[in-house]
């Protein structure tokens, strides 16, 4: 129940920020004109723009189903696919998307899905997607430096130092069981001289977390090219959701910037957000794409272009997930799992 209480708070708070945002971005537009360039924007692009939506869950999904049947798991695409739009919504209503992967496993579990072979797929495909984010962000930021300004290259830097620790702390932990082991001791002192009492409970939690490591690290050492596979697959998955935006563009008829500018700005653009504790990055988000594509469209119809970009990636999906969360707990209540 308090979960549950927690969750809709959540969304909630979620809604209040979209509607927050959306007030002080729009309050001051004149509704008419953007409504009218919305009447003349392209279908084609648009349609394009959803395809590639579905295409970056799919790749998603596509992981984590190789992942599960390379552990042993009978797990089939489509029901790889559910549980991808099932944790895609409650990332996006949860603080840094910390609510995803969890929520996955325990939807996973009541598929009979071990819950050490979800973690441990779950890990793998995040510890891959971040690995895209954060080298297209760095190769981005190197061949269009001229795009980040002094306020957004802090923001930028912030975001890939974030995003980069949180990636080598992946990496020791799958790669290097005697570097993790040093670590977790230091870890384990400071939450005993801070956390007193609950210091044993939160150290059970982190000796639980490094068993999935070290047998990450076990799983990727026998099957190499599983693991190579997720990478390449996360980074297509990253490709295609950053070419999205430039679908958008073109939707207005526009063609003056390639569509590898516009993933380097969008890749820009994510690596420096994602790393911030807001809901679906609401708010930020549409800050930075407003700085950032300044150059790409005129004055008249990049509010548009924002509306368009935010509406098709994320806050259509956003609700189209929540159905799909809504489907599956009341076939678990049918069931009497849930």
């Amino acid at each position: 129940m308090k979960s549950k209480k927690k969750l809709f708070s959540n969304f909630i708070f979620f809604v209040l920020l979209i509607a927050i945002t959306y007030y002080i971005i729009f309050r001051k537009q004149d509704m008419s004109l953007l409504i009218h360039n919305l009447e003349k924007v392209n279908p084609y692009y648009i349609a394009i723009s959803f395809i590639c939506v579905i295409l970056y869950y799919l790749c998603q999904s596509l992981n984590v189903a190789n992942l599960l049947n390379a552990f042993g798991e009978k797990y089939s695409f489509f029901r790889s696919f559910n549980s991808t739009l099932i944790g895609a919504f409650y990332s996006s209503i949860t603080p840094a998307a910390s609510g995803g992967e969890p929520m996955q496993v325990y939807y996973m579990s009541k598929e009979n899905i071990k819950v050490s072979h979800s973690s441990l797929a779950l890990l793998i495909q995040l510890f891959c997607h971040l690995l895209s984010i954060v080298l297209l962000g760095i190769i981005s930021a190197i061949f269009n430096s001229e795009v980040l300004d002094n306020k957004l290259l802090i923001l930028f830097l912030i975001g890939l130092i974030f995003n980069s620790i949180v990636l080598g702390l992946y990496f020791i932990g799958i790669f290097s069981k005697k570097l993790t082991n040093k670590i977790i001791k230091i870890i384990k002192k400071i939450l005993k001289f801070f956390k007193g009492n609950k210091a044993d409970e939160i150290n059970k939690k982190i000796d639980d977390e490094l068993i999935l490591f070290h047998e990450s690290s076990s799983f990727i050492k026998k099957n190499k090219t599983e693991f190579v596979k997720a990478i390449i697959i996360a980074f297509l998955q990253t490709i295609i959701n950053y070419s999205i935006p430039y679908f958008i563009y073109r939707s207005f008829g526009l063609n003056s910037y390639s569509i590898i500018y516009i993933i380097s700005l969008q890749a820009i653009l994510f690596c420096t957000v994602s790393c911030l504790p807001l809901p679906g990055t609401v708010g930020i988000n549409e800050t930075v794409f407003l700085i950032l594509y300044s150059t790409v469209y005129s004055d008249n119809i990049i509010m548009n272009a924002l509306l368009l970009q935010r509406g098709i990636s994320f806050y259509i999906f956003v609700f189209i997930n929540l159905i799909v969360v809504i489907i599956n707990n009341i076939i678990l209540a049918k069931k009497g799992l849930k």
